[in-house]
């Protein structure tokens, strides 16, 4: 029983990074962040918003060593989330986005990502929102 729970979760991880990989296909290596910025926002810009999620994935897991660029793809995977209204997703963002800001120096990062990521996370309704006490 336990060896067939193990296949299916492994098949279903698989498909998903199936999935995910499909929908960014042939990313150059040495592309940069700017241009793997845009082409989320391009693809989020022509309805699909499930690869500009993987674009944004993408950029946070290459790029994701420079703070600002982290915090941007962050973010903007988060504004998509907020904006299909799936709370659960972008709640965890927008709080590592909110605690980023928290634990980096004042001054060291752009404060519009800090305060776009507030206002968004005031926008998840109160009774969806999880506490940090849970």
């Amino acid at each position: 029983m336990k060896h067939s729970r193990f296949i299916t979760a492994a098949v279903l991880c698989s498909a998903v990074l199936f999935v995910s990989c499909q929908s960014v296909k042939n990313v150059p290596d040495d592309i940069t962040p700017q241009e793997l910025l845009r082409d989320a926002q391009n693809a989020y810009d022509h309805g699909s918003a499930r690869k500009a999620l993987a674009y944004y994935d993408l950029l946070a897991e290459r790029f994701g060593a420079d703070a600002e660029t982290y915090v941007i793809a962050r973010y903007e995977a988060a504004h998509i989330y907020i904006k299909k209204h799936k709370w659960e997703k972008a709640e965890p963002i927008l709080q590592e986005v909110i605690e980023i800001y928290r634990n980096m120096p004042a001054g060291s990062l752009s404060g519009s990502y800090q305060k776009m990521a507030e206002s968004d996370l005031a926008k998840i309704p109160q009774k969806k929102q999880k506490t940090a006490k849970e």
